[in-house]
This record gives C-alpha cells, sequence and structure tokens, in this order.
C-alpha cells in the first residue's frame, strides 16, 4: 500500500485530488518523468525540496513553493527545460498547466492536506478504508509531551502525512490511551524526566510489543542513554513519518524494542 494525498485551500477548496507523496530521494529524483501528460486532478508533492527543474519533462506544470506553516511562498509556471527555487520553501508541489489560474492560487494563501490511500491500485479515502478494513486503516500516532509547542507541531506534521494523532501531557496516562486506541507509534518527549520515559518504554515492550515508541527530547540530552538513543524532537519530528512509511526504513523500526537501536 502507498499514500497519496488531497491538497486543499484553508477555504476548502480541492486543488488537487490525488497528489502522489515523493519524501524519499529515488522517488524525488524520478519526479514526474516517464509521463506523457498530467490530469487536472493528479499532482505530486515533493518533501523535502526547495528547487526543481523540468528537464527530459513532456509537458509544462504549475508549482508551489510551500513553507513548514503549509503557506505558498511562490507560485511558477514552468515549461520543460526550465529550473526555478524558493529559498525558505519545505516543501514543492507539481501541478496540472493553468491549475494555479483557474483557482486563484496565490502566495500568502494556507494549505492543508487530506489523507487518501492507493489500495490493489484503486483510491479510496482513508476514513472509508478503516471502515471497510481496521486492518489495513490509516496509521495512527500518541504524542506525549508537556510542551505544548511541541504537542501542536508534532500533531500537525505527522497528521498531515496520513496519520491519527492523539496528544497527552502526562507520561502516566500513555499505557491507558495505548490500551483504549492501539497506537500503531508512541512518541515520548522525555525533557522532563528521562527514567519515567524510560519506564513507559520498557511497559510498552512488554504489554503492546507491536507499538513503536520513540524518545525524543530537546538538544543537547538528545543521544544514547542507558542503551535507549534520545532524538532531538525538532529535527527528528518531520522525518518519522516517511521513516514509517518507506519500505526500506519501516524494517529498522521494528517493534517497540527498536528504540533501544535508535
Amino acid at each position: 500500500m502507498s499514500a497519496t494525498l488531497t491538497l486543499m485551500r484553508e477555504d476548502g477548496t480541492v486543488i488537487c485530488e490525488h497528489c502522489d507523496v515523493a519524501d524519499r530521494a529515488p522517488r524525488r529524483v524520478r519526479g514526474l518523468l516517464g509521463r506523457k501528460e498530467l490530469g487536472a486532478n493528479e499532482g505530486m508533492l515533493l518533501r523535502p525540496a526547495w528547487s526543481i527543474h523540468t528537464a527530459f519533462l513532456r509537458f509544462p506544470i504549475d508549482v508551489l513553493f510551500v513553507n513548514g506553516e503549509q503557506v505558498v511562498m511562490k507560485v511558477a509556471h514552468l515549461k520543460p527545460w526550465r529550473t526555478t527555487t524558493c529559498r525558505g520553501a519545505r516543501e514543492v508541489v507539481e501541478l496540472a498547466a493553468g491549475v494555479c489560474d483557474r483557482l486563484g492560487i496565490e502566495p500568502g494563501q494556507r494549505l492543508s492536506w487530506a489523507p487518501r490511500l492507493i489500495d490493489s491500485g484503486s483510491i479510496v479515502d482513508a476514513p472509508k478504508a478503516a471502515a471497510t478494513n481496521q486492518e489495513e486503516s490509516q496509521l495512527s500516532a500518541l504524542i506525549a509531551s508537556q510542551d505544548e509547542r511541541f504537542r501542536s507541531l508534532a500533531t500537525f506534521l505527522i497528521g498531515r502525512n496520513g496519520f491519527e494523532v492523539g496528544a497527552v501531557a502526562a507520561l502516566n496516562d500513555v499505557l491507558e490511551q495505548v490500551a483504549k486506541t492501539r497506537f500503531d507509534l508512541v512518541v515520548l518527549d522525555c525533557a522532563e524526566s528521562f527514567s519515567a520515559a524510560a519506564r513507559v518504554v520498557a511497559a510498552l515492550e512488554v504489554m503492546h510489543p507491536t507499538v513503536r515508541s520513540v524518545l525524543v527530547s530537546d538538544p543537547p540530552a538528545a543521544g544514547w542513554h542507558n542503551g535507549l538513543n534520545v532524538l532531538d524532537k525538532w529535527t527528528s519530528i518531520e522525518r518519522l513519518p516517511s521513516m514509517i512509511l518507506g519500505d526500506e526504513t519501516d524494517a529498522q523500526l521494528g517493534t517497540a524494542s527498536a528504540a533501544k537501536r535508535w
């Protein structure tokens, strides 16, 4: 199963119904190469990216450069064999030519993403997929942190990758929430107490061995502590979804005990 997203403007206008996600180097390099055309409801999200080229492309495209807050920084219209950049952009969205003019997309507008899934070659809405087959529903993540700013950012960044996201402020609430919801991933902020977070990890390994747990903290606390690798929470949070969704890196995560190997 591979992921695709629906791109919308903040006012609810659908910009691109089927936007393929290219969040790994091979996908970003390949991009739209080999395609004969790009349908009006099709597109590609390159993340992370701040520059693109249209060498060897067979058709013109519209391009959106988007910052980390999902605000459009630049709109470009590119013919084949062109290049453009935008400093400060975090993502690039490639759309069919004419979409931006038709919908009035301009710098300063805020975008949002709705998760979708591709299953057996057909595209279905994630909520419908979850209703018809719980085992193939979108992944879920729980963010546990007393840092309200981190909880909000992590919820946004992980949620826009198609995850259902829950959040709690207290580490003591994690086990109860996992028992109720069976999250696939638990992100534990151990900035306040590494020992408390480590105890939660140990309990998850015993009680919910299929749940993946990740420890994060503010630098310089990040690094190896008592056999557990603590990630820098501000630099790692954006790549966690792609690590989980990516076929190769998914094997590195394994079960909750994999937190010890990070």
